[in-house]
């Protein structure tokens, strides 16, 4: 069973006068031939790819852009992934982003990140995406899900650097632990 599903992140640009807004996808086909391969290679979903619409008369291709995040994390869920990682740009994910208060987020639970991105922290077109993909994994039932850069992919595994997403449960537990 696989541990890990990442995807490497790029930039997304919404069109002027678009209201932003990804197509979010509904699945993943072909999942048994992605699950034969994740032992052989490292998954990797993109945006942009082919985007099909089933009807009654089968699957038909259709103008669309998919986000990549939200890609990843139906493949991890589908593959029974226990972490996601999400890569990208910055370090870590911030609140009060390019404002004197910005401060960046070592680990949220999936309540936090909820009520952050109702907050308007988060928008689309930057870190949205990947807080809503992060939070979607988890919320189904996964152990983390990470949000780092490149270079800080190893240390975010080891939870020395990134944003970690986790339940709500399990943060509760380590509080009363602690």
């Amino acid at each position: 069973m696989p541990t890990a599903v990442i995807a490497f992140g790029g930039n997304a640009f919404v069109p002027e006068g678009a209201s932003g807004a990804y197509d979010v996808p509904v699945e993943v086909l072909e999942m048994d031939s992605v699950r034969a391969l994740v032992d052989a290679v490292v998954v990797i979903a993109g945006g942009g790819g082919v985007t099909l619409l089933r009807s009654d008369d089968g699957l038909h291709g259709v103008d669309a852009v998919i986000d990549k995040d939200r890609v990843a994390a139906h493949l991890a869920t589908g593959l029974g992934a226990e972490l996601l990682v999400l890569v990208t740009g910055v370090p870590a994910v911030a609140i009060d982003y390019d404002t004197p208060a910005q401060r960046s987020i070592d680990e949220m639970t999936v309540a936090q990140a909820r009520a952050h991105l109702a907050d308007g922290q988060f928008p689309v077109g930057s870190m949205g995406p990947k807080v809503e993909s992060t939070t979607e994994f988890v919320g189904r039932g996964a152990r983390l899900a990470l949000i780092t850069s490149d270079p800080h992919v190893g240390d975010a595994l080891d939870g020395r650097h990134g944003t970690r997403v986790v339940d709500d449960v399990e943060r509760g537990q380590d509080e009363i632990a602690a």
